[in-house]
């Protein structure tokens, strides 16, 4: 991912260092972890700059923090000027403003941030230097830990704890670490004992987007189980900025979501806090998303992603409920629809389809029709109803695997004739579940808002409220 205490000295402390020195396992020795506080809502990165330098405008970054109702803030360095600027402005400032603090710091996988590069002993130390000036320092953490563990093994990161220790004790270290390492109780046990906590990004992998929301709940319940093994916590991390590899970018409704699980672990006492990964705290800033929607800001979205493989019957499906008027006794359904495959592109892999009571009504190629807003013949659903009711199913279908074939699908403005469902614009997510099968296919309605960041910042406050 990029542009995202230890206790004093203790007889369990003391009685892990001499068992490191004479060689025997730590195993059993209670973890030197500390309880991270509780109610912890926060955000990172993000940063308001200033345009005539490129650098972080503290004043108003703090202020936009403020006002999101969050009360940490993990600060990214990775670039140049970045610690400086840390250490001279940002501290003073957010001390000032009551607002606790972490460095959030890069690990050698995306490039060791300046000045001290890849000496993580010394970045520790200096860290550990500024918290003794400023205690609204509570914690450094580091970014995509699972995939650097060659350099972060245990003994390295007792060396880390030393050094911050030995400067200013009660300086918590944490590990952003995803669900492929974290699922794995085996990982928790390895690394747990010398961490305080975990921030656990939550990607709906192993497919990774920012769409589906369902395995929230499932993967933190499992991340916070293992976690808590050797008596580390959890951190959720909802993505508020769009995935380098996803087609559709999270929308207001997304961030909601993810955001409101965390909220309600938290309120269980399972989690200790939430950390919005790079939510944008400049007003007016889109998500780098354009309007799907052929009217209003809302449409039924399908994707797939770019450089991921599909297998024949992978899909990803919405479904609802259609109900026959009172008087009818017969029911279609014309449902406008596009594409971003042009005409004549490869054909034969994806199929736009609307299914009734599970049987197929009406399906399209993509390759068929250009990327315009175009029609189906009227679906006729009335051999489908049952007691005046059926269940109606649009979905983007593979009917063989593809290797490489990025796509984004969108149905809008559902005509019904002599019959009706509850959200035919989908101007809200309400009344449609979603289904998928085969992997990389996914399915939302997703909202538009071309000043995402207001949206997603009035939005989360609203929630740390």
């Amino acid at each position: 991912m990029s542009p995202i205490r230890p206790l004093g000295t203790t007889f369990a402390a003391i009685l892990a260092a001499l068992l490191v020195t004479v060689g025997l396992s730590t195993t059993a020795v209670t973890p030197a972890t500390a309880a991270p506080a509780a109610g912890t809502k926060a955000t990172y990165a993000g940063e308001v700059t200033n345009a005539a330098t490129g650098r972080i405008d503290s004043d108003a970054t703090i202020s936009r923090v403020k006002a999101m109702n969050a009360n940490t803030y993990a600060y990214l360095v990775w670039r140049a000027n970045e610690w400086e600027d840390f250490k001279t402005d940002f501290m003073p400032k957010a001390q000032a403003a009551g607002l606790k603090v972490w460095v959030y710091i890069t690990p050698p996988s995306e490039g060791s941030p300046p000045p001290y590069g890849s000496d993580y002993i010394r970045w520790a130390q200096e860290i550990a230097t500024v918290r003794a000036t400023y205690p609204n320092l509570t914690a450094w953490a580091i970014d995509d830990f699972n995939a650097n563990v060659g350099k972060f093994t245990p003994a390295y990161l007792q060396r880390l704890r030393d050094a911050a220790n030995a400067i200013s004790p009660g300086l918590d270290l944490y590990a952003t670490v995803y669900w492929s390492a974290l699922k794995n109780t085996s990982f928790a046990d390895t690394y747990g004992p010398k961490l305080d906590g975990f921030i656990f990004p939550f990607r709906d992998e192993p497919y990774t987007n920012t769409m589906g929301t369902a395995t929230v709940t499932g993967q933190l319940n499992t991340v916070v189980a293992n976690a808590a093994r050797t008596g580390d916590k959890v951190f959720l991390m909802p993505y508020a900025s769009k995935l380098s590899s996803a087609v559709v970018p999270p929308d207001v409704n997304y961030v909601k979501a993810v955001t409101q699980v965390g909220l309600t672990f938290m309120s269980q006492g399972k989690i200790p806090g939430i950390v919005q990964y790079n939510l944008p705290l400049t007003a007016g800033q889109g998500n780098g998303d354009t309007n799907r929607a052929r009217t209003g800001t809302g449409a039924l979205r399908f994707e797939v992603e770019p450089n991921t493989a599909t297998t024949a019957g992978s899909y990803a499906a919405a479904s609802t409920t259609v109900t026959l008027n009172a008087g009818s006794t017969t029911c279609s359904m014309v449902a406008f629809n596009t594409d971003t495959a042009p005409n004549g592109g490869t054909a034969g892999y994806h199929f736009k389809q609307a299914l009734a009571g599970g049987t197929l009504v009406w399906e399209r190629d993509v390759a068929t029709d250009g990327t315009g807003w175009y029609t189906n013949s009227p679906a006729n659903l009335t051999p489908y109803l049952v007691n005046g009711s059926t269940t109606l199913t649009l979905r983007l279908y593979d009917k063989k695997g593809v290797s490489n074939y990025a796509l984004d699908v969108s149905f809008d403005d559902l005509a019904l004739t002599g019959c009706h469902l509850s959200n035919s614009t989908f101007e809200t997510p309400a009344g449609w579940t979603f289904s998928r099968a085969g992997g990389w296919v996914f399915g939302a309605v997703n909202q538009f808002n071309a000043d995402y960041s207001g949206a997603v910042h009035a939005a989360v406050a609203a929630q740390f409220s």
